[in-house]
C-alpha cells in the first residue's frame, strides 16, 4: 500500500545508511490531533487549520491510501443528536480534504455517536478525549 512518512536526524555513519520504513496497514486507525469544531456544531475552527493541513498532506503524499473519517462524541445528550454530530462532523473533515483536492472516492465518512468511547465521560477532560475524529486506514 505504501509506507508512512518519519522525520528524523540523520548522522553520518561511515558510507551506509540503514533507514526503517513503517508501512502504512489497512484497519490502522488513527486519531486528528488538534481539530476542533464550535460547540454542538459540524462547522470546523480557524484553529485546526494545522491538523487539516497534516491530514491533506498524509493523503497527497500516499495517493493509494483510501480512508475513512469517522467522528464521535461524549455521551452529553441524547443518542440520536450525537449520532447526527457525529455524521456532521465526519462529513465537515471529508468535505474539506474534497476542497483541497483530495479525491472524493478515496474518503468516507461515517459518525458513531457516543458508542465507542476511549475515556471515561465522567470527567470534562475524559468527554474531551471521547469527542474526537479518526482516521481509518480502508
Amino acid at each position: 500500500m505504501g509506507y508512512d512518512t518519519v522525520d528524523m536526524a540523520i548522522a553520518n555513519i561511515g558510507d551506509s545508511l540503514n533507514i526503517q520504513l513503517t508501512p502504512i496497514k489497512k484497519g490502522e486507525v488513527f486519531i486528528v490531533k488538534n481539530l476542533h469544531f464550535a460547540t454542538n456544531k459540524t462547522r470546523i475552527l480557524s484553529r485546526s487549520e494545522q491538523a487539516l493541513n497534516d491530514l491533506y498532506m498524509y493523503l497527497a503524499r500516499n495517493p493509494q491510501v483510501r480512508v475513512k473519517i469517522v467522528g464521535h462524541t461524549d455521551n452529553v445528550g441524547k443518542d440520536e443528536a450525537n449520532q447526527k454530530l457525529s455524521d456532521g462532523r465526519a462529513n465537515a473533515v471529508m468535505n474539506e480534504l474534497i476542497e483541497r483536492g483530495i479525491s472524493a472516492d478515496r474518503l468516507q465518512a461515517e459518525g458513531r455517536g457516543e458508542t465507542q468511547p476511549i475515556d471515561t465521560n465522567d470527567t470534562e477532560e475524559g468527554r474531551q478525549n471521547n469527542r474526537r475524529v479518526e482516521i481509518e486506514i480502508q
